[in-house]
């Protein structure tokens, strides 16, 4: 079963698990999902390396007009550093909005990473969720909770403690009552002075207040470098945008940033790169940038 994000009982028990990685040592197991259809789009899996590892998990599907999600669990013993989901709409197709993308840290259960998605469109649309493992101890960092206005747009961060870069961002939303979603423009790492940074950007198009939270998942020390890729999305039109790290360095994690009423559709990894899609909404063209964390192979 997908964790879902809709109520204070489950916000709760998302908080506990949070403060439950503060321990030294964690007895979560679970069992990795790496099967891949090349046909349906989905990357090749997994992508094994000395440090980092990819997996994707089993196609779910969301009915129009509803919310739905999917999740991947990491290896036993092993640390989600990021992740994302994709799905096979078609590329000009705005019918799905990510609203949520986190990792996930049972206890005595498994680690990995969950999704979820609002289907705007008139059809039944199939997603998965991906994520990227690690041996190596990563935890997640809680940032702000935001409350964004009716109409309005916010970006905030989520910050990694001391040396620990972000790898990795995560960002949720709560149910705002009016059967419509707060919509995600933005999850990226900073590229300037502050490595353990994680930006989030939200857009509240509802006529309700949208509460929503951002989060770094911190890994350890390390040389890293932000490649980075744009596009130009023209007016009511989707599309995609990836960006390759450079030779002899694997993507840890990545996430994408968008213009005005430009949301976020899929955003995940593939060998080393990171894939983002975009649905622009706006009435003008809008600039779309993918990230990569890339770290060494």
């Amino acid at each position: 079963m997908i964790p879902s994000p809709w109520t204070s009982r489950e916000a709760l028990m998302r908080h506990a698990r949070i403060l439950a990685l503060t321990a030294t040592a964690l007895l979560a197991a679970g069992t990795a999902t790496a099967s891949a259809e090349a046909d349906r789009g989905r990357p090749a899996q997994p992508r094994l390396q000395t440090t980092y590892s990819d997996f994707t998990g089993n196609t779910a599907t969301i009915n129009a007009g509803q919310y739905g999600g999917a999740s991947v669990a990491c290896p036993t013993g092993w640390y989600p550093a990021s992740g994302g989901g994709g799905s096979d709409t078609s590329a000009t197709s705005n019918s799905l909005t990510m609203v949520r993308s986190e990792p996930y840290y049972n206890i005595g259960d498994n680690r990995g990473w969950s999704v979820e998605w609002f289907n705007t469109g008139p059809n039944v649309e199939q997603v998965w969720a991906t994520v990227v493992c690690s041996p190596a101890y990563h935890f997640l960092s809680l940032g702000a909770q935001e409350t964004v206005a009716p109409g309005t747009a916010k970006s905030w961060f989520a910050a990694c403690p001391g040396v620990n870069p972000a790898t990795g961002g995560a960002f949720e939303s709560y149910d705002t009552g009016t059967g419509q979603p707060l919509r995600f423009n933005s999850s990226y790492p900073d590229t300037g002075d502050a490595p353990n940074w994680w930006h989030v950007t939200a857009t509240n198009e509802t006529s309700a207040p949208a509460d929503a939270g951002a989060y770094a998942v911190c890994g350890p020390s390390g040389p890293r470098t932000i490649a980075t890729q744009s596009k130009v999305v023209p007016q009511a039109t989707s599309d995609e945008v990836d960006v390759f790290c450079p030779s002899g360095m694997v993507a840890a994690g990545g996430g994408g940033l968008a213009g005005d009423f430009t949301y976020l559709r899929a955003s995940e990894p593939s060998d080393s790169r990171w894939i983002v899609r975009y649905g622009n909404t706006s009435r003008s063209p809008q600039t779309v940038t993918a990230y990569a964390v890339c770290v060494p192979a």
